[in-house]
């Protein structure tokens, strides 16, 4: 099968039709254009399919439709394919296309077949036609129907009116209606005259109003119409108001009103006025009650002072303080207690008003309280003192008091005076002060120990003796995963891998029976598991304590992932840079074997220019290699403190990727590699740093001929994609391995081993790649399928848009300037070699020059030789040059000096500090000979040059 897939569109061993038996061109074309007319009616046919199931979405069936389609397209490819055969003899193809119309064919018959009973399951247009007229004889009937209840509707109103005027008619009656929740709702003449409303001022407010205040307050309004409701019909004889307060003895009788299915419509109230019959029932009444009454009070006389007697013995026994009133606030009695704690004798109290007797103020605003025996006058209800009252004594003495006042009422309920209850609390204030100072004082140890288990980083879970866990702390949540629910009740083991999880129980036995451990009171590091299985190394701290004859015990865990990483990332880090210090030693030893060689052919042929020649070219390579490691090392370490600064232009990105091809150039051929360029055929701007642009192009061309064979190939691609520029260089080098991209950048990362890379170089050559490309940015991406599949390396910048046309610059004569000046130049350097070998080059140039090789040593020389120019080292022995450059500059002649700081201190920190010492110039050792011969050229005595 998999064979026959392969070779489908292959026609290799199938001759066409045309050269398949005898097809005459006659007979052919006939098969070709009938296939090809059958193949358009067929292609048509779906599309008005589709066209009709799209715009009617309510049609039934429309996956039949759909199915149907299919079928009918799938014929048509058939007849297509055969016209095709003609020149294209793809048999398998022509074969496969029709097993697909026989699988949609027959899809499409056994769609149909459960279609069909739902398709003769329709109703026909005659079965529609009957339920159209069946409907329409329902219409007619509910159309009577409505008819006759029209009628019964002006029948019920002509009886409703009869029944309205019988009600408004009756006047010695107050016959109204009310709604469900006790709201008027009809009102007649004999209800305007007996309660004095009118229908506009009464109907919709609440029955209630009919009530004098104290019923209404008690709810017997609502009262009488839930027994109504419950049987139907409630009758009273009781007090109602009218509209301008006063009251009449009324007869009340309440009828439910409901409804067809018995749900509450409303009430019928019928109130008639039986004042009248009521003062009569009442003043017989009276009568009887006043014989009664007199005979009462003669007994009660008797009994009242049995129980004044009563009440003076109990007062003097009991152990609180106790005063009683008159209605007025007069003292009338008052018990021993209360004369001590008042410091006041009792005949003198009697009479008193109770202000002048029992005077209490409040504890902290010493503002006079009011007396409670007042507020129990005033209101009739039982009363007490606030907190923090103090009573004053006669003499002024002040004690904290409790107390409670309560109305003396007389036989007929009225106020006759109030009872005055207070105790001294004192030692009571004192218990309670020192057990809130307890109470406190626990809350607040609490609440820290609390604050502190809640917020503190790591993770505390108590467990009991059998493992299982009692608390944990919102910590642990995080740490482990789990919710506090989850946790509580279960075996702490939970939190463990293997090994731990199936030694937690028998090591937690072993402790509980011998007493020895190996983690309580101990602490080590182990691993602990997260909800979701993961694990985590943790420091885990366990220690043991007991409460209600409990042993528990309370572990401290911490996540030390991050500082297993750290450690782990600081080996790596120390193991890259002892190889990248290794790779560094390697890479400065090996330009001065040359340069020690070529010193010893100058010694030896000193007749000899050829050899000469061939010697000083050797050392001004391994120079020039020395001064590119050196620099390399110092714009990575500038990068990494942020101290680069980019000098950006408008720049056109082929002129660059020109430069940094003539500076790779060379490289690239002298291992015979091929290199491709492709650049964009329209210019292709950017806001850029020319010089650090093509560093970061030269470095990568550098980069990817150093780790391509000899006779490889090297890509440099450019071009815009949207609002970037990209360049692409790639190789078919050794390639880099998956597990190496991602730290390839890196300062110390080293993918080729230091003693494997014969090629030379530091391998910061990336770092300083990526930290310039980010300068400007950019982004830089390393690709490679593996090793020995090459590399590729990808950097966007972000593009600008093309320069406005430039007026170009008038033309200024340039002042000739051939350097033949002569001037007299101090050159200052501990370094003797160094010292001295400048000075004969300056010489070698017609320079008049003198040497120093330390601090005061310049001072005093250039103080007797007046030197134009000081090239001044910085660090020197005995005085530096910082300094030294301040006490040149401090004297007279030292104003108009040209001060080059020449050091090989080159961060910019460095130059900003020479500024401040008062050097014109700052140079980084070492200094080009033209550069510095080109810096003498320009220096004129009228001005000194900018640093």
């Amino acid at each position: 099968m998999f064979d026959f897939l392969t070779h489908l569109f292959d026609t290799q061993g199938f001759p066409p039709r045309w050269h398949c038996g005898d097809w005459s061109p006659a007979h052919g074309w006939l098969h070709v254009i009938s296939d090809l007319a059958v193949w358009s009616a067929y292609f048509a046919i779906p599309c008005i399919l589709l066209y009709f199931v799209l715009r009617r979405r309510d049609i039934p069936f429309r996956m039949v439709f759909c199915l149907f389609g299919a079928f009918i397209l799938a014929c048509g490819t058939t007849h297509l394919m055969e016209a095709i055969i003609f020149w294209w003899p793809a048999y398998r193809l022509a074969g496969v296309i029709k097993l697909f119309t026989a699988l949609v064919s027959w899809g499409t018959v056994l769609a149909l077949i459960p279609a069909t009973p739902k398709a003769l399951a329709m109703r026909s247009p005659e079965q529609l036609e009957r339920e159209i007229v069946a409907r329409q004889g329902a219409e007619q009937a509910l159309q009577q129907t409505n008819d006759e209840l029209q009628r019964q509707v002006a029948a019920l109103r002509a009886s409703e009116e009869r029944f309205r005027l019988l009600v408004e008619g009756t006047r010695d009656h107050a016959i109204f209606m009310l709604d469900p929740a006790g709201r008027v709702a009809s009102w007649n003449l004999g209800a305007e005259r007996l309660l004095q409303y009118r229908a506009d001022e009464i109907i919709g407010r609440h029955c209630s109003c009919f009530f004098p205040p104290e019923d209404a307050g008690a709810g017997r309004a609502e009262e009488e119409l839930r027994q109504a409701t419950a049987e139907g019909k409630f009758e009273e004889e009781n007090w109602r108001v009218r509209q301008d307060g006063t009251r009449f003895w009324a007869s009340v009788v309440v009828a439910a009103l409901r409804d067809e299915q018995g749900q509450p419509r409303g009430f019928a109230k019928i109130i008639r006025d039986a004042t009248i019959r009521k003062q009569a029932e009442e003043n017989a009444r009276q009568l009887a009650e006043e014989a009664a009454a007199r005979r009462a009070a003669e007994e009660n006389a008797q009994a009242i002072e049995r129980q004044r007697e009563q009440l003076r013995v109990t007062l003097r026994s009991i152990g609180d303080g106790v005063i009683t009133t008159d209605a007025a606030g007069r003292v009338t009695l008052l018990n021993p207690v209360a004369e001590s704690l008042m410091g006041r004798p009792g005949a003198e109290a009697v009479g008193q008003p109770i202000d002048a007797v029992f005077r209490i103020i409040h504890e902290q605003s010493r503002a006079q309280v009011v007396n409670p025996v007042v507020q129990v006058l005033a209101t009739g209800q039982a009363a007490g003192l606030s907190n923090h009252a103090l009573l004053v004594a006669r003499d002024g003495s002040e004690r904290p008091i409790d107390d409670s006042a309560a109305p003396i009422r007389d036989q007929d309920g009225r106020v006759a005076g109030a009872v005055l209850v207070f105790r001294d609390i004192t030692e009571r204030r004192r218990e309670e002060g020192e057990r809130q100072q307890q109470v406190r004082q626990l809350a607040e140890a609490e609440e820290r120990i609390r604050a502190v288990v809640e917020n503190v980083i790591d993770a505390i879970i108590t467990i009991d003796e059998r493992g299982q866990v009692q608390s944990a702390n919102p910590a642990a949540e995080r740490l482990f995963g789990y919710k506090r629910e989850e946790l509580l009740g279960q075996n702490v083991k939970l939190l463990m891998p293997e090994p731990y999880h199936g030694e937690h129980d028998g090591y937690l036995a072993n402790y509980l029976r011998t007493g020895q451990a190996k983690i309580i009171r101990i602490g080590r590091e182990v691993e602990g598991r997260r909800k979701d299985g993961s694990t985590f190394p943790m420091e885990l701290a366990v220690s043991e304590f007991a409460l209600g004859g409990q042993r528990f015990f309370t572990g401290i865990v911490r996540d030390i992932t991050e500082r297993k990483q750290a450690e782990a990332a600081l080996r790596e880090a120390d193991r890259r840079k002892d190889e990248f210090l290794a790779t560094l030693a390697h890479e400065l030893r090996n330009p001065l074997a040359p340069i020690v060689n070529s010193l010893q052919i100058l010694r030896m042929a000193e007749g000899d220019l050829a050899a000469g020649r061939q010697a000083r070219a050797m050392m001004e390579r391994q120079l020039q290699h020395l001064v590119r490691l050196v620099d390399d090392l110092l714009d990575v370490s500038r990068i990494t403190r942020g101290k680069v600064e980019l000098r950006r232009e408008r720049i056109e990105l082929s002129a660059v990727l020109q430069n940094a091809l003539e500076a790779s150039r060379s490289f690239v051929q002298a291992k015979a590699q091929s290199l491709t360029v492709h650049l964009p055929t329209e210019p292709l701007w950017l806001d850029a740093d020319p010089t650090r642009l093509a560093q970061i192009v030269s470095n990568l061309l550098n980069n990817a001929a150093k780790y391509t064979d000899r006779g490889g190939q090297v890509w440099l691609t450019a071009r815009r994609d949207g609002h970037e520029a990209v360049i692409s260089i790639r190789d078919d080098g050794v390639g880099i391995a998956a597990e190496h991209l991602a730290y390839i950048f890196g300062i110390f990362s080293q993918v080729v081993p230091a003693l494997e890379r014969s090629q030379g170089g530091l391998g910061v050559g990336l770092a300083l790649v990526r930290g310039l490309v980010e300068l400007h940015g950019g982004t830089v991406e390393a690709r490679s399928a593996g090793p020995g599949q090459g590399s590729e390396f990808v950097v966007r910048l972000p593009a600008a848009e093309a320069p406005a046309p430039a007026t170009p610059p008038p033309a200024v004569a340039s002042e000739s300037n051939d350097g033949s000046t002569r001037r007299r130049i101090l050159v200052v350097d501990d370094n003797r070699d160094a010292a001295a070998s400048l000075a004969m080059f300056l010489q070698l140039i017609g320079h008049d020059v003198q040497i120093a090789h330390d601090g005061p040593e310049a001072l005093e020389m250039a103080g007797a030789f007046a030197p134009e120019v000081v090239l001044l080292d910085i660090g020197m022995p005995r005085m530096n040059g910082y300094d030294a450059a301040r006490h040149i500059r401090a004297q007279p002649w030292g104003q108009s000096m040209f001060l080059v700081a020449l050091t090989g201190w080159g961060q910019e920190s460095d130059k900003q500090q020479a500024r401040e010492a008062g050097f014109d110039l700052h140079l980084t050792k070492p200094v080009e000979p033209e550069a510095l011969e080109k810096v003498l050229a320009e220096l004129t005595h009228a001005s000194r040059a900018p640093s």
